[in-house]
Parts: C-alpha cells; sequence; structure tokens
C-alpha cells in the first residue's frame, strides 16, 4: 500500500465522499447487538483500508459555511469545542505567559483586560471584535471519525481550532520554555520518521510537544488492550480496538495539531517502500536554510525493520543531517541508542557470533540475558528466522538462561523512553553531541545503596545490555 497522505483543510475526500451505501439494510429479525456488532466491524475495515480520516476545513473559505452546513446534514455530529470552550483556552495561554494576570484578573478588570487584547493583536486579532467572533471566522473544524450510527451515517466529533500559528503556539507552550530560541527554529524545521508506533508512539508525542509536525509514521501491527498498562490515551483508545496503529497515532497527531503533514505507512517500513520513507526532498531548502534536521525514531519489532530504517536513513542527500535514536525498554529499564551520519553503518545481527560455533552455544554462554534481547523485540515474532532453525534442530533452547518469552514493559520504563526521547530531540536541536549508548535503570536508580555496591551493580548492568545490544545492532550502534 503507498504511503496515505493526509489532506490539511477542505471538505473533499474519504470524510465527505464516505461511501456506506453498500452496507446492507436490516430485517427486523437481526438484533441491536448483532447490527451494532456489524456497523463497528464495517467502519474498522473502511479505516483500515485507509479510506476514512480526519478532515476539517478553513473558516475563512468563500464558501466554507455551505459547505459545513451540506456535509453536516449528512452525518451525525458530536460536538467537542466549539468557539467558547476554545476562547477560554486561549486566555489560559495569556495568563500562563503572563505573570500575575490572575491575580489583576479580579482586582483590576480593565487593565487585565488591556494586556490580554494586546496579547491577541500581537497574534493577528482585532481588539473591537469579540475573540469567540473571530475563531468563528479564522479559525478551522475538523471532523473525526468515531463510528457509523444505526441509521447507516458517519458519526463524527466537530472540533473548532484556532489559526495554525495559534494553535502551534498552545501545542509547545510548556515544552518551549526549557528550549532556546535557535532550537526552536530548528525544530519548526525538522522533519520526522517515527517507525514503530507501540513505545514510538510516546516518542511521537514528545516531537510534536517539541514543535515538530511534518511526520513520516508506520506500523503495520492493530491495537490490542494490552497496550493499556504500557502507554496513555495519546496511542491507546479502546474505540480503536482493532484498527491500524497507524491510523491511531494519525488521530492522536490530529487532536494536538489538525494542520501537521503527515504520510501514513499503514504496512510499516518494508523492502519495498523503506526508499519512500526517506525522500531527501520532502524537506525543503527552505527547512535545511533554518536548520531543519530529519529525526528518525525507531522502535520496530523485527530486525528486518531496524536494518531497513538504517539503511534508509543513509540514503538521505547529504546536505540533509539526521539522527536516529532507538531506546529499548525492557522491565524498569531503557537501553539508549544514538546515530548519525558519522557513525558506522549497521552491521546486522550476528555481526558478534563465530563462524565456527554456527550453532551458538559459545554465544549463549557469553550472553546468557537472551530472555530480555528477544524480549525487546518482541518475542518470537522478533527472532531472526537464523536463529528460530537452531531453535528447531535444538542447539539452542535446552537450557534456562536461552528460554525465549516476552519480558514485562512497565508504565515506568515506557514514560522513562519517552523523557529520554523528549531530551535527546531537544539536545540535538540545541546541536549538543550526544552519547552512542547508556543504560537507564528505574530500580537501580531508586533503591538506596553505599556508593561502592552501586557502582559495582552499574557496571555489571552495562556489560550485559551492552553484549545484549552488540548482539542485536551489530558494533556499529556502540562506539563509545
Amino acid at each position: 500500500m503507498a504511503a496515505l497522505e493526509i489532506p490539511r483543510d477542505h471538505l473533499v475526500g474519504p470524510l465527505r465522499q464516505a461511501k456506506l451505501d453498500q452496507l446492507p439494510t436490516f430485517s427486523e429479525n437481526v438484533s441491536r447487538v448483532e447490527r451494532d456488532n456489524y456497523l463497528e466491524k464495517a467502519f474498522k475495515n473502511i479505516l483500515n483500508r485507509g479510506e476514512l480520516y480526519p478532515l476539517g476545513i478553513s473558516l475563512d473559505l468563500p464558501k466554507a459555511q455551505a459547505e459545513i452546513a451540506e456535509f453536516e446534514s449528512q452525518v451525525n455530529v458530536v460536538t467537542g469545542q466549539g468557539s467558547r470552550t476554545l476562547t477560554d483556552q486561549i486566555e489560559q495561554l495569556f495568563q500562563r505567559f503572563t505573570p500575575g494576570s490572575k491575580k489583576f484578573k479580579a482586582t483590576n478588570r480593565d487593565a487585565y483586560k488591556e494586556q490580554l487584547y494586546k496579547f491577541l493583536s500581537e497574534r493577528g486579532f482585532d481588539e473591537n471584535i469579540p475573540l469567540a467572533k473571530q475563531l468563528e471566522n479564522t479559525g478551522s473544524i475538523f471532523y473525526f471519525p468515531l463510528g457509523i450510527g444505526r441509521d447507516r451515517k458517519l458519526i463524527v466529533n466537530k472540533i473548532l481550532f484556532p489559526p495554525p500559528h495559534l494553535q502551534y503556539e498552545l501545542l509547545t507552550a510548556s515544552a518551549w520554555n526549557l528550549v532556546d530560541p535557535e532550537a526552536q527554529r530548528v525544530l519548526k524545521h525538522s522533519r520526522a520518521s517515527v517507525i514503530g508506533l507501540s513505545v514510538g508512539i510516546r516518542n511521537l508525542q514528545s516531537l510534536l510537544a517539541l514543535g515538530v509536525t511534518d511526520f513520516d509514521i508506520g506500523d503495520p501491527t492493530i491495537l490490542h488492550a494490552d497496550v493499556m498498562g504500557r502507554i496513555d490515551d495519546f496511542g491507546y483508545n479502546p474505540n480503536f480496538h482493532g484498527v491500524n496503529k497507524t491510523l491511531v497515532a494519525v488521530n492522536g497527531i490530529m487532536r494536538r495539531f489538525p494542520y501537521a503533514r503527515i504520510r501514513a505507512f499503514l504496512d510499516g517500513i518494508t523492502p519495498a517502500n523503506y526508499t519512500e520513507y526517506f525522500r531527501g526532498n520532502l524537506l525543503g531548502d527552505s527547512h535545511i536554510q533554518n536548520g531543519g534536521r530529519w529525526i528518525i525514531s525507531e522502535e520496530v519489532d523485527d530486525f528486518t525493520g531496524k536494518a531497513l530504517t538504517r539503511k534508509g536513513a543513509r540514503l538521505l542527500p547529504d546536505n540533509i543531517p539526521w539522527d536516529l535514536i532507538m531506546i529499548g525498554d525492557v522491565g524498569h529499564r531503557a537501553t539508549f541508542f544514538h546515530e548519525n551520519r558519522l557513525v558506522e553503518a549497521f552491521q546486522g545481527v550476528f555481526d558478534r557470533i563465530n563462524l565456527g560455533d554456527i550453532y551458538g552455544d559459545k554465544f549463549v554462554s557469553e550472553n546468557s540475558n537472551l530472555l530480555a534481547l528477544f524480549g525487546s523485540v518482541g518475542g518470537f515474532e522478533g527472532i531472526p528466522l537464523e536463529l528460530l532453525q537452531l531453535l528447531q534442530q535444538g542447539k539452542i533452547g535446552d537450557r534456562p538462561e536461552a528460554a525465549i518469552t516476552r519480558v514485562p514493559q512497565t508504565f515506568g520504563a515506557t514514560a522513562l523512553t519517552q523523557a529520554l526521547f523528549f531530551e535527546a530531540v531537544r539536545l540535538i536541536a540545541g546541536n549538543q553531541c550526544l552519547k552512542p549508548f547508556a543504560v537507564f535503570d528505574l530500580e537501580k536508580g531508586l533503591i538506596e545503596m553505599d556508593e561502592e555496591e552501586y557502582l559495582e551493580t552499574l557496571n555489571q548492568e552495562l556489560f550485559i545490555q551492552k553484549n545484549m545490544n552488540t548482539a542485536m545492532f551489530g558494533r556499529g550502534s556502540l562506539l563509545v
């Protein structure tokens, strides 16, 4: 399937043209439960085919209101945010950036109003027209598909957003207090490829908060309930069980910044499409001149995808700086990798296996923590075919240390990966040099111990993790 490019405005395309007339009519003897189950399945099938996603319309278009009225007559609308709610949110933004404003709002209303109008006029609003009225004519309305009703009409969530520049300010209000102006400029002009959207959904959330709004995203898997203990509602919504994670991510992005440029790869990264992920012309000259970078989040569950991501990154033109970040979360631990053009290229999974030990007996004994190794890449689905063949031959797997199973991933560990990714991107935008490898352990970092015991434990942890990940990623990722 080719990349799905999400239009950023105007009610044309799937949301308006969703053809529901092919759904059957139901006889009286069909129960409500059966009908609801069928409609839910039909809706999710339409989503998974890439035929339905959020779309909006800019309210300053000449016939916007007529288009909205026509569209809303054909669907069931659930209102999520109108002009009054949005006005309140913008006033909260003013209060955030104007220390003491809450205090004198009650004591000196005129002074408060004067400062508020000054704040708004700096953002293109007319102080003589009520803000709510201006938003109804200058913002955008976006519709998010929620399902198909029993009347066989599409159910959509209607949300009013301010113009792009103001929504961008709302998006970055918290994070940019920690980002200097030069780094802000870099982030605003950067592009991100987010490949793997289980734990990777947290990295996507960090990129948005930092002001990156150009994305290539992809994951071939569907959303299941078992992720609710690892990620928050940006990437988990029970209404989208059974939906491709890439489409769940599109929904998450657009609910925060609907003007984002998104290319969605519902097949994930494959030998057939990896070059399409990394087309250098997608980062325009103006972005490069403003310091824009190509940031890559790699959280793929299979070795082939990991190799293709690195191979694709090295196809980018020499004038585009890129950074690849992978943070594996295993148990209560996060293992951090950073690669760029200066780091030796990926060398493959079996770079460390001695050809004289083709059955891997010494490999197992020297790298006994295979449990965490394979758990970090998704259990059996992440194991290379060559190693599975060794298992079938009975050469590996007859002792406990070689057991292959899924290692638990805690909410704390995935939150730690998000925090690490956020800081890594912030530092990269600030032109800081990152170490290529590090291990962060929540449990050992919080348990009280004397200094000697702590250093010994840390060294053991680093040794095990380094061996483990050297086997998985090759020497190139571990340059120190």
